[in-house]
């Protein structure tokens, strides 16, 4: 999963990312806190107002020249740096990926469900979809932090769909972050119906050898922090085989292989939810690894995993990118 090299340990600054970066993602890594309740019919869904948005939509790939499905996190004034945690490196800029399913709810409104399994209610609005309250809260089960969005604004032309979204969080060192994403993107696709379920032409943009692409601490790019104050870099080459129907396996340079199922421009981990590999006296399990890639050339993912050799300890890597070798 990373290589062989630790760096130097920043251990005030690794756990307050841990902590900061769940807040950086809470669209894309999120488990339900609210449930849906209740379905259409067919012939309802097709009457449904909202009728346009439903269905399941995946993140184009993050753009960072452009913004693009890159999350901003920053301090509420602005600045470069938080007055309790002046180390700090932001703005910090998190690409995001994975998808949403949108179906009917009640009174008129849509479900949001993410790929996490977290359940946003949006009400249907002239101008978009808008979610229906700002008191709704995700916990993240990959990370395990509570949040709320105080914006998340839907916009669907055919099978492209536009957002933007801000989320705001109070730490407990007395920071206030918040977190905007796409405000300056908007006529670039957030994201595209899913349409290909793994098929031929799909899948085979990720067959082939990829390469991770230089690591560094200060963005935190092809970097694995843990929630125990360390970090160590994503380096190496990593092979990808197409499998039957949607499934391709993914094989890392720690000698472990993990199964993903392609779905649009998107692999996920396919059931079970956790997949699990030996690495020397370690055993590392993924709870969550998403990999989206629309060139074929490059990937970016995401990946939250666990130990438990030295009681619980859990490991993010929040921006990886790979190049096609």
């Amino acid at each position: 999963m990373t290589g062989d090299r630790m760096l130097s340990p920043r251990t005030s600054l690794l756990s307050v990312l841990v902590l900061l970066l769940a807040i950086a993602v809470p669209a894309e890594a999120s488990a339900a806190y609210s449930t849906a309740s209740g379905q259409l019919s067919p012939v309802n869904q097709a009457a449904h107002s909202g009728h346009k948005y439903l269905g399941r939509w995946n993140y184009v790939q993050p753009d960072r020249a452009t913004g693009n499905n890159v999350a901003v996190l920053a301090c509420s004034d602005g600045g470069t740096s938080c007055s309790h945690n002046p180390a700090l490196p932001l703005p910090l800029k998190i690409p995001q990926v994975g998808w949403i399913d949108f179906s009917p709810g009640p009174d008129g409104t849509l479900y949001g469900r993410t790929d996490q399994g977290c359940v946003w209610n949006f009400a249907v609005t002239a101008g978009g979809l808008e979610l229906s309250s700002k008191t709704q809260l995700c916990f993240n089960a990959t990370i395990g932090q509570y949040y709320s969005i105080r914006q998340w604004s839907v916009q669907v032309d055919g099978d492209v769909e536009r957002e933007q979204i801000i989320s705001e969080s109070f730490q407990p060192n007395g920071d206030v972050l918040f977190t905007e994403m796409n405000f300056s993107a908007k006529d670039q696709p957030s994201r595209r119906r899913v349409v290909d379920n793994g098929g031929d032409s799909v899948a085979e943009k990720l067959v082939g050898s990829f390469r991770y692409d230089p690591f560094s601490l200060e963005t935190l790019d092809n970097i694995t922090v843990t929630d125990r104050g360390s970090a160590s870099p994503d380096i190496g080459e990593v092979r990808i085989d197409r499998l039957d129907g949607n499934r391709i396996a993914v094989h890392t340079p720690d000698g472990c292989s993990w199964i993903l199922g392609v779905q649009g421009n998107t692999a996920e981990l396919l059931d079970p939810g956790t997949q699990m590999c030996r690495i020397g006296s370690t055993t590392l399990s993924l709870r969550y690894w998403a990999i989206v890639t629309d060139d074929g050339g490059h990937l970016s993912a995401f990946r939250s995993g666990y130990t438990f050799e030295n009681n619980l300890t859990n490991a993010y890597t929040f921006i990886g990118s790979l190049t096609r070798k």
